[in-house]
């Protein structure tokens, strides 16, 4: 298994690196201000930067042990696959451990669109 660049999949590999390390601002800065989260069947569970940062400002906060990690990447054009498992997700006192695929698009440098599949 290979694993792409950081050259390649910046702005993905920078959000990873600023989630993992806990830092908003650099997490923000890779996110497109209409960025737009949505798991498979559609729902939007993120509209917008502004709810991206009072998510994961409490996210971070609350969550000392969070960690990111990608067991396989690819990426098709504007696009980057990951297969991500996260540790230490607490959010309102819900500690939790996740498998998921993510779906990043990536225009013009900038992530605009994610979709997560579980």
């Amino acid at each position: 298994m290979r694993l792409l660049s950081k050259e390649r999949m910046d702005p993905v590999t920078a959000q990873i690196d600023a989630y993992n390390a806990r830092n908003l601002e650099a997490f923000l800065a890779c996110f497109s201000q209409e960025v737009v989260v949505e798991d498979a069947t559609d729902h939007k569970l993120i509209d917008g930067k502004a709810a991206l940062r009072g998510l994961y400002a409490t996210v971070f906060d609350n969550s000392p042990e969070l960690r990111l990690s990608v067991t396989n990447s690819i990426r098709v054009g504007e696009y980057v696959i990951n297969d991500e498992h996260v540790y230490g997700f607490n959010l309102h006192g819900y500690d939790a451990t996740s498998h998921k695929a993510v779906v990043y698009h990536v225009k013009q440098g900038i992530i605009n669109h994610v979709r997560v599949l579980e």
